[in-house]
């Protein structure tokens, strides 16, 4: 015995004159959806190398981009040191003259007590017979 009625089918059910209902509407949706998908899923698959080399390019673009940055950097940075470099040296020679024409002026004013301030101040003086030339022993 077979029942006559049987459930409705979705496809058959009359809509109303207001066009498709708001469920047809997001299964439309939902299908569309998944067909892009899909077909998404099935072009990279075709074209699978491609793919995978034109990832590899641009992370090898982007890693050379990165180094070349990287290396303008330490180049401004060497050129900085060797600046640094050159101004600390002419800052440690123009100290020395300094530190050399105290020297000179208290030995020229034959002043003990000075000269051995002046020494005790400055530290032990690389070139100890010009300070005390004059200094009997």
């Amino acid at each position: 015995m077979e029942s006559s009625s049987s459930p409705p089918d979705i496809k058959t059910t009359p809509t109303s004159n207001n066009g498709p209902t708001e469920a047809n509407r997001k299964m439309g949706f939902v299908e569309n959806a998944m067909r892009g998908v899909r077909s998404l899923s099935n072009t990279l698959k075709r074209h699978e190398n491609y793919v995978i080399h034109l990832v590899l390019v641009g992370a090898f673009v982007s890693l050379s981009m990165r180094s070349l940055d990287r290396q303008h950097q330490i180049d401004a940075l060497e050129a900085e040191r060797v600046s640094l470099e050159q101004e600390n040296k002419g800052l440690k020679k123009r100290i020395w003259n300094l530190k050399q024409g105290m020297l000179e002026e208290a030995t020229k004013q034959d002043d003990r007590n000075l000269i051995v301030r002046l020494k005790a101040l400055f530290g032990d003086m690389h070139n100890p017979e010009s300070i005390l030339c004059h200094d009997p022993v």
